[in-house]
C-alpha cells in the first residue's frame, strides 16, 4: 500500500480491477485498515482521515465500515 500511495496518492479515481470490473482507488482507507489489523491504531486514524478528506470514500461501501472501525480504535487508544 505504501508504494501504491507513493506512486498514486489522490483517492476515488475508479481503475480497473478485473475484466470490465471497476473500483474506487481508495489507498489512504486500505492503508488505514492493514495498520488497524496490526493493531496500529493512531496510524489508521490518519490514513482513514485522510481518505475522508479526499472525499471519495463516502461514496463507497467501504464507508460504513470505516466509521466502525474508526470507532473502535477510538474506544481502544490511549490517550
Amino acid at each position: 500500500m505504501q508504494d501504491a500511495l507513493k506512486a498514486a496518492p489522490e483517492d476515488g479515481k475508479p481503475v480497473r480491477i478485473y475484466g470490465n470490473r471497476y473500483q474506487r482507488y481508495l489507498p489512504h482507507y486500505y492503508e488505514g485498515l492493514a495498520l488497524y489489523n496490526l493493531k496500529d491504531c493512531r496510524g489508521a486514524l490518519e490514513q482513514w482521515d485522510l481518505s475522508l478528506k479526499a472525499g471519495a470514500v463516502q461514496r463507497t461501501s467501504e464507508f460504513q465500515a470505516l466509521k466502525l472501525y474508526q470507532i473502535d480504535c477510538q474506544k481502544h487508544s490511549l490517550p
